[in-house]
């Protein structure tokens, strides 16, 4: 008969570690990895080379949606070409907490904390051909419209973003409108400018995750993690937002 391996031999060990390993890199990549006990805590996508999920990119872009609109909207169908743009967007360090965004954008974690400070301007990114004829559609204008702006944040055309955005200033709250335009002025690198919209905003999770992002990269360690605890303590602990503002707690 033969023998069972024994789980001591180096073998063995070997073979368990690479399974728990591989395990690990399936997580990352569904963007479900959550950090062990005592580890430091990876934003989602973090690990170089590895792709980004755009069904979870996706969901993660419409968190905001509830506090924007004061209820939870229905699902929002994809935008066409959502997977590609993902894809093709390069690493950002700070990622305001915004419709649109998700955090699985801030994937180079050897770029902080110096990242925080030295980004500026979002240049022109990837394009979405597809967007425009998406938020004209006549259903969810208003949630379309926050998640157009979000996309074109993201890919540097901020005069769209604005557009965009301004077509529904009525239709959502002060403070979430406040919040939407403060991630618009970040993304202009206007981070002071920003900061001012983000305070107006003051009570959203949303906007309190931005503050401590702001005071972050300000170099203010005390105030963003007063911020930080705020918001971490509103945004769901299974959403990519609260590792990604873990993460951004532990920079010291």
């Amino acid at each position: 008969m033969k023998k069972k391996p024994n789980p001591s031999t180096p073998k063995a060990l070997r073979e368990m570690f690479t399974k728990l390993l591989q395990n690990r890199v399936q997580q990352a990549r569904k963007g479900t990895l959550l950090p062990d006990d005592g580890e430091t805590v990876l934003p989602h996508g973090s690990l170089t080379g590895i792709a980004i999920d755009p069904a979870n990119a996706w969901k993660e872009s419409q968190f905001c949606l509830k506090a924007s609109l004061g209820k939870a909207p229905s699902s929002v169908p994809c935008v066409p070409g959502w997977a590609g743009f993902v894809q093709s967007l390069g690493s950002f360090s700070a990622m305001p907490m915004a419709s649109g965004h998700f955090p699985h954008a801030m994937k180079n974690l050897w770029d902080l904390p110096e990242g925080l400070t030295g980004e500026t301007c979002w240049n022109t990114g990837p394009s979405l051909p597809e967007l425009e004829g998406w938020v004209n559609h006549p259903k969810q204008s208003v949630a379309r419209s926050l998640i157009a702006t979000g996309i074109c944040r993201l890919g540097g055309e901020h005069e769209l973003a604005e557009r965009y955005l301004y077509s529904i200033k009525g239709d959502i709250p002060c403070e979430a409108f406040q919040n939407e335009l403060g991630a618009l002025e970040w993304a202009k690198g206007s981070h002071t400018s920003a900061r001012n919209c983000w305070e107006k905003g003051a009570g959203l999770p949303m906007a309190d995750f931005n503050l401590g992002l702001a005071w972050l990269a300000d170099g203010n360690r005390n105030k963003a993690a007063n911020h930080f605890q705020q918001a971490l303590a509103n945004i769901p602990s299974s959403s990519g937002w609260h590792h990604l503002g873990e993460l951004y707690q532990q920079i010291n």
